[in-house]
């Protein structure tokens, strides 16, 4: 019986019930990676912006891709003159609806629109973690971009460099207002 309160009281220390019904971002980041057997390319964009609206269980985030670098100064350009076209396109986002969200693990199942590089693709959807920290709340979640579904080509020369999935991790902190 007292394992039983143990596992009961490390489960509601553990739970991430969220008491704002709105939260905001107060930073975050995506980490981008291309894998291919020539060349891995990585890369991190650190401007975003966007809340989480749970008493109507949508949400809205935005990328600023001019942010987007790589750890090659060559290959940035490239990234933003020759692909992600960011001076036309310059601001990605993300909004639509939680489908679930457990409040004992903060599993989260996100279905909405990408828009990027003049595209939206609809039913995106993306998996992630909703955790409580001393500062408000933080969010991550992983998941798969195809270049092709953006209208984004690369060139035959460059296709054993890079990858046309490209891996991404993004993470917010957020807050309440």
């Amino acid at each position: 019986m007292k394992f039983f309160f143990i596992l009961l009281f490390i489960i509601v220390l553990n739970s991430t019930e969220v008491k704002e019904k709105i939260l905001i971002v107060r930073d975050g980041k995506i980490l981008f990676t291309s894998i291919k057997d020539e060349e891995t390319i990585k890369g991190i964009g650190k401007q975003a912006s966007g809340k989480i609206d749970f008493s109507l269980r949508k949400f809205s985030v935005k990328f600023d891709l001019t942010d987007f670098r790589t750890s090659n100064s060559l290959q940035t350009k490239h990234l933003h003159d020759n692909y992600l076209e960011t001076e036309k396109f310059p601001i990605a986002s993300y909004e639509g609806e939680i489908k679930s969200y457990n409040k004992e693990s903060g599993e989260s199942e996100l279905n909405g629109t990408l828009q990027m590089h003049g595209v939206s693709k609809k039913d995106f959807i993306t998996k992630g973690i909703l955790k409580k920290t001393k500062e408000g709340y933080f969010f991550e979640s992983e998941f798969i971009i195809n270049l092709n579904d953006f209208k984004i080509e690369v060139p035959k020369l460059l296709i054993l460099k890079i990858n046309e999935n490209i891996q991404a991790k993004t993470s917010f902190n957020l807050g309440g207002i």
